[in-house]
């Protein structure tokens, strides 16, 4: 089991994010992974928009989501400025406040947790924490796989 928290805007989550991709390919049926939302700016929803579009795309169509994913890591600046990129049916405009409730949701859980900064990890009961690349993440899985 892996929990992410992170944010499309974190420079940090988007260094890891081809590295947490390629583990999850590589032990597919393996792994269930889940992903949080740890906005960097809670107070906005510009600073919550790509979380919230995240969240969105899930539920619309949640085969396509990881397709989606690289884009809202290259565009999520551009997206907290208010320059829509087509996300279907999940562009600013479109989206309720249901989407920003859940980032606020796994937010709060994560200060409730003490998480304080990202992106964090929780694999199979370990916390890590910071950004992660391939051999980082075959040591991790190995010193935490279950006994």
């Amino acid at each position: 089991t892996i929990i992410e928290w992170s944010d499309y805007l974190c420079t940090f989550c988007k260094q890891t994010y081809p590295f947490t991709r390629n583990i999850l390919k590589n032990y597919k049926n393996q792994i269930y992974y889940v992903h949080k939302s740890f906005p960097l700016d809670e107070d906005s929803k510009e600073g919550k928009l790509a979380l919230a579009i995240s969240k969105c795309l899930w539920k619309s169509n949640p085969s396509t989501f990881f397709e989606m994913e690289p884009i809202l890591y290259r565009e999520a600046q551009s997206i907290a400025r208010g320059e829509e990129k087509g996300f279907q049916n999940c562009s600013s405009k479109e989206l309720d406040n249901s989407y920003y409730s859940k980032v606020d949701t796994d937010f709060n859980e994560a200060k409730k947790l003490g998480i304080m900064s990202i992106p964090t990890f929780w694999v199979n009961g370990r916390w890590i924490v910071g950004a992660l690349d391939d051999t980082s993440w075959e040591k991790v899985l190995q010193d935490s796989r279950p006994q």
